[in-house]
């Protein structure tokens, strides 16, 4: 079908001629004789007769009805024309129909009242047969024996028409011999530039589709081997094979090739959509069309053949682009209604087909739309756009052209996605390598991490058996310590009260820590390391800030006297919830810091009942902290910029920090406006008794 198109070397028409020709019909009038010279040619003999009320009629010299006007003429009614040689030397021409619509007329020449058939019946072309019966070498192309006319001598020309139908689309030509064998020649050498490009692009195509694993490039490999054999079947190349073989033999064969080209395109064109679309429904509804399309198109020539036998069937052989029968009359014949409604769904789908690629801009997308176009356009343009475009008649060169190009850039749209796809495969398994090297390096990093925490235990189970062996030493001199001060209370009862008082606050904070040391307390049974999460805090306890400041006032006022420091202690009446140690540690730490860090002034100690509950405040008149050294003292073992000769690990103000973190309390340092610092301790729970001291 396809490269039926593609073999035919005809000369282009006249198309004055075809005008002159169509104004006479209009006119409803035409010539009976006609004067030509060897080497004129009349594109259309029929345009040229006029009809013959029976086979024995005679033909008009002058004017008759035309033969092509309407109405069309019945099954086996004659027409005639008069040719007379007007050159100075004998002319050679033929009947050249150049396509099978030839099989359903008989012409016969008579002159001197004898009647020679030279087309049909018993007559017998050198390069064509139009008999049924006859081989189906040349099918193709169906032309007459050469017909002689001697200078000065006029013929007269009779055709048959047993098949009007095609009367139309029939177009036969009077061709000069010489011509006539050009074309030929034409034809021959074109069809065998098309069965060598197309063996070499079929090879490439199977290569490609084989080594690369691509199933579109080898779906197009079937379809070009099937529209290429259909097409050397159609011009009797394969004839050899079916000697002495009935013709229904061969024409089966060919039209099931020519049916197998249109379902072999339809699964490329899904080849193609699923490599480019995968999990889209679009593949798995071209291939039903595919095998619809088949179906079909094998019908369509079985009741084709039902219908007018072996010659309707090799009539109807352009399956895959006659549109005509949507154009004209539909219910003319079915088999062709249905082989044009299957060429217009092969158009749309492939249309269709190119529409999504571009819209999801695929690799290939541009190339195989560019096809698509040029494949539709010029199938569909020779079926029935001859009439506005006269390069896409009588399958010329433009035609050929435009069919190769069209399989090329298929073919290069198919070595695009080829590529591009495997260009993402490889890309995926970059990723999946790059994946895998991380997942490696993220084991090593959390393996390290394990070594680093297992150390980090061990070195914590170390210093907490220390801590715990440190703290049971302490209890000795800390009792020693109770005794002596039980005996000073003899001589000296405020120094007494005042060892008493930080030797309880030792006591309590050595009691704390030695707890905090147990494996139990830690949460780790048998030895091992503690679990990650903060410890839970012992219950709150009901806790008068007055005794809070009573006791720092015992530990710390001969040390602030001794710097002969002013230590103000503002009573208070407020009773708070909270872990006494705690929060004792807390005071305790802001006020000896306050001391510590004030060379002359006063230490003030408050506390103030607030919304969120009780704020305790701790102010100096010391040489105070910049903002930036505030946030670095609240790190662990960080100190301020002036502390040359001043004790001090840069513990305290962190471990305040820590506790009241721990606690659920807010910590924070603020540089008084004449100088020095205040350290405040807020959100403290206030007791539900009305939060005052019993």
């Amino acid at each position: 079908m396809l490269f039926q198109a593609l073999s035919d070397g005809d000369d282009d028409k006249d198309d004055d001629d075809d005008e002159e020709w169509a104004a006479q019909i209009l006119d409803r009038r035409a010539p009976a004789w006609i004067g030509v010279a060897p080497g004129d040619e009349i594109e259309n003999l029929f345009g040229a007769m006029v009809r013959l009320d029976d086979a024995d009629g005679t033909c008009p010299v002058e004017h008759g009805k035309p033969l092509l006007a309407d109405p069309t003429p019945d099954p086996g009614s004659w027409a005639c024309g008069w040719l007379t040689n007007t050159g100075a030397e004998t002319g050679i021409w033929r009947i050249d129909f150049g396509d099978t619509f030839g099989t359903g007329y008989l012409f016969e020449t008579r002159r001197n009242a004898r009647t020679v058939p030279v087309l049909g019946g018993s007559a017998r072309s050198a390069t064509a047969d139009s008999r049924p019966e006859a081989s189906p070498a040349a099918f193709r192309r169906v032309a007459s024996l050469p017909i002689p006319i001697a200078p000065g001598e006029t013929v007269e020309i009779r055709a048959r028409i047993d098949t009007p139908t095609d009367i139309e689309d029939a177009d036969p030509a009077w061709r000069p011999e010489l011509a006539f064998d050009a074309a030929v020649r034409a034809r021959a050498d074109g069809f065998g530039v098309i069965l060598g490009a197309s063996a070499l692009l079929i090879a490439f195509l199977a290569a490609f589709g084989r080594l690369l694993g691509a199933a579109p490039a080898q779906r197009y490999a079937v379809y070009f081997t099937a529209a290429t054999l259909a097409a050397a079947s159609a011009e009797g190349y394969l004839a050899p094979l079916f000697a002495g073989v009935p013709p229904i033999g061969p024409l089966l064969v060919d039209k099931l090739l020519e049916a197998g080209q249109v379902a072999a395109h339809l699964t490329f064109v899904a080849a193609f959509l699923a490599g480019a679309l995968p999990g889209h429904q679009a593949p798995r509804w071209l291939h039903r069309l595919a095998v619809a399309s088949f179906v079909a198109l094998t019908a369509a020539v079985g009741l084709s053949y039902a219908q007018g036998g072996i010659e309707a069937a090799m009539r109807y052989h352009d399956l895959g682009f006659e549109l005509d029968p949507l154009l004209e009359d539909p219910a003319t014949s079915l088999p062709r209604l249905i082989a044009a409604s299957v060429s217009v769904l092969w158009y749309a789908s492939v249309l269709w087909a190119a529409g999504l690629l571009l819209r999801h801009r695929k690799e290939g997308a541009v190339l195989f739309a560019l096809g698509a176009l040029i494949l539709v356009g010029a199938l569909a343009g020779s079926s029935f756009l001859d009439l506005l475009f006269d390069d896409l008649d009588d399958d010329n060169l433009t035609l050929r052209y435009a069919l190769l190009a069209d399989a090329l850039l298929f073919a290069a749209a198919m070595v695009r996605q080829s590529f591009g796809l495997r260009d993402q495969r490889d890309a995926a398994l970059q990723g999946e390598l790059a994946a895998i090297r991380e997942k490696v390096r993220l084991d090593e990093t959390l393996r390290d991490a394990r070594r680093d925490l297992s150390f980090a235990r061990g070195l914590a189970e170390s210093r907490r058996e220390r801590l715990a062996l440190t703290g049971h030493d302490l209890r000795q001199p800390l009792t020693s310590l109770g005794l002596a001060a039980d005996a000073a209370d003899r001589s000296d009862p405020v120094l007494a009260e005042t060892l008493r008082t930080g030797i309880a606050y030792l006591k309590s904070v050595l009691d704390q820590a030695v707890e905090d040391t147990r494996p139990e307390s830690a949460g780790a049974g048998d030895g091992a390391p503690a679990p990650d999460g903060p410890r839970p805090e012992p219950d709150p306890e009901d806790l008068p800030l007055q005794l809070v400041f009573t006791n720092a006032q015992r530990m710390f006022g001969t040390e602030a006297a001794e710097k002969a420091l002013a230590f103000d202690v503002t009573p208070t009446d407020l009773v708070v919830q909270v872990h006494p140690v705690a929060l004792i540690r807390m005071v305790s730490n802001l006020v000896s810091n306050a001391i510590k860090y004030t060379p002359s002034g006063r230490i003030a100690l408050a506390a103030i009942a607030a919304e969120e509950g009780a704020i305790i405040e701790v102010s100096d008149t010391g040489p105070g902290l910049s903002e930036t050294e505030i946030a670095q003292v609240m790190q662990t073992y960080r100190r301020g910029a002036d502390v040359d000769g001043i004790e001090g690990e840069g513990l305290g103000l962190s471990s305040v920090q820590e506790n009241a973190r721990s606690l659920g309390l807010r910590f924070s340092l603020h540089r008084n406006e004449e100088g020095g610092l205040t350290a405040r301790i807020s959100g403290i729970p206030l007791a539900p008794a009305g939060g005052s001291a019993p």
